[in-house]
């Protein structure tokens, strides 16, 4: 059954433009109250006098979900205004192009991800909480993007967080499907908006074309949505249609490189370290525990093998800053970076949760990896150094595992970054790896908490071995499978988008 009914009382973000303001013209003349919020007054108040004066009712509030203070303050305005919403349209979203090795101001990239990623997230939670409470069947929409699936390499920071909130999506979905409130994703193609910058993104398709097919399909009860290549993409992808390709080329793991590894100190990590200094490697492990670090290199250092240890912090982007430019320091020879460092928290979304405990995971699992790799790829470039990224993200890139759904959300993300990546530093002599594990019987979650899953050593020897002799994305087990179905009919959308 529909959930556009009339006398609904919606809020949408980003609802005084592009395909929000579509929306709102729609859901209003469908006899529904709309709630847009933006952040420029001017443009909130001409588009409330110009529907209001055709009778229909739209309200507006300046609001702004770049942080968490301002989307807390605007959650606690709107229950207080409007305590009978029971809509909320996740629309809000900008797109930047960006070059991965100019050296672009990290807050630039941030923002970005706050308000495509973050805010959807955050305000979600909030909203699902405060319906569960008060007995309220409501709706969340997402606003995500045929780029969830087959990234642009030229925004590749919202491709990573379209593919996020696509993989959260589904793990929101499963979450509330006994809580009376329904999960809808709107996924969207190219559409003539200001989503870029204005008159930045005039091609595309129509956007009265694209919501008017859309918003019909929804009015007919339908939870996911896409429309032209995004509703193509969504079908393959929803379906498993996707060519089976391994890349090779000549292997990176030679004698002699310096390489970094963030989290080297334990799980897969420390499998990777062992094999990378047996192979005649210096391996600097970058950890947060001094001790667990002294006892590894102790350890390793004792038999013959060259590793070094660093203490340091990949949550904040003032941490990477400063471990990058020691590492510049110290290890000049450096030439290879293996973002590793992960967590993963089991989270109910409707638990009302401190949003700095979801943002750590995101800030360790997704900003860490796209800063580092941009900090050190721009250095290389400069000083002509031929380098190697490898990237560690997961099988559950592919497919969600509800319990942790943020954890998810950012290997997808990652998943999708990894690609735009590579494709960047094609022609830069860069080489970008992917690692994609299954479970794997590490600390991951907690100690003692994630004791299911293959053996680590098991999955490191297959993985190192397949890396050894050149393939640049490697996965293991159930993910290896989500790999190769995932790459089926992907990697030529892929290319074509990208030429």
């Amino acid at each position: 059954m529909s959930w556009i009914t009339e006398g609904r009382t919606v809020i949408i973000t980003g609802g005084a433009s592009g395909i929000g303001l579509a929306f709102t013209c729609r859901l209003t003349q469908d006899g529904n109250k709309v709630v847009i919020i933006g952040r420029r007054q001017d443009v909130i108040d001409t588009v409330v006098a110009d529907l209001s004066s055709k009778g229909f009712k739209v309200h507006g509030l300046r609001g702004d979900v770049t942080t968490a203070a301002e989307r807390v303050a605007l959650f606690n305005q709107i229950k207080t205004q409007y305590p009978d919403a029971s809509v909320l349209i996740n629309n809000a979203g900008i797109q930047r192009t960006l070059n991965l090795t100019y050296g672009d101001a990290w807050e630039n990239v941030t923002t970005e991800l706050d308000i495509n990623l973050h805010a959807p997230i955050h305000l979600s939670m909030l909203f699902s909480k405060h319906w569960i409470e008060n007995k309220t069947a409501g709706v969340i929409a997402t606003v995500t993007s045929g780029l969830s699936f087959i990234p642009a390499s030229s925004v590749p920071v919202y491709c990573a967080t379209k593919a996020g909130l696509h993989s959260f999506t589904w793990s929101l979905r499963h979450q509330l499907k006994y809580r009376g409130i329904k999960v809808v994703e709107i996924i969207p193609p190219a559409v003539s908006t200001n989503l870029n910058a204005p008159g930045v993104h005039t091609f595309g398709v129509n956007v009265d074309v694209f919501t008017d097919e859309v918003y019909g399909r929804l009015k007919q009860g339908e939870e996911e949505v896409g429309y032209g290549t995004a509703e193509k993409r969504r079908l393959d992808y929803r379906a498993g249609i996707r060519p089976m390709l391994v890349q090779q080329a000549m292997s990176w793991l030679t004698q002699e490189r310096t390489v970094i590894i963030t989290g080297g100190a334990s799980g897969i990590g420390l499998a990777f370290t062992r094999r990378l200094t047996q192979d005649g490697n210096k391996v600097v492990i970058i950890g947060r525990r001094q001790d667990v670090i002294d006892t590894v290199v102790a350890d390793l250092s004792s038999k013959g093998f060259k590793v070094h240890g660093l203490r340091g912090d990949v949550t904040t982007a003032a941490e990477r800053v400063a471990l990058f430019n020691q590492i510049k320091t110290q290890y000049p020879d450096a030439s290879v970076l293996i973002n590793n460092a992960g967590i993963q928290r089991t989270l109910d979304l409707t638990s009302g949760e401190a949003w700095e405990n979801v943002t750590t995971e995101v800030d360790i699992n997704l900003h860490a990896p796209i800063h580092l790799s941009m900090l050190f790829a721009k250095h290389w470039i400069e000083n002509k150094i031929a380098g190697v990224i490898a990237t560690i993200t997961s099988g559950l890139s592919f497919i969600p595992l509800t319990p942790v759904p943020v954890y998810c959300a950012t290997k997808a993300g990652l998943h999708s970054f990894t690609w735009s990546l590579r494709h960047q530093l094609k022609n830069k002599d860069i080489k970008v790896i992917e690692i994609i594990p299954p479970a794997v019987n590490t600390d991951l979650n907690a100690p003692g908490k994630h004791t299911f899953g293959v053996n680590v050593d098991v999955f490191a020897d297959e993985v190192y071995g397949r890396l050894k002799q050149g393939e640049e994305e490697v996965g293991y087990g159930m993910a290896e499978q989500g790999r190769l179905s995932y790459r089926n009919g992907a990697l030529q959308a892929f290319e074509n988008m990208n030429m």
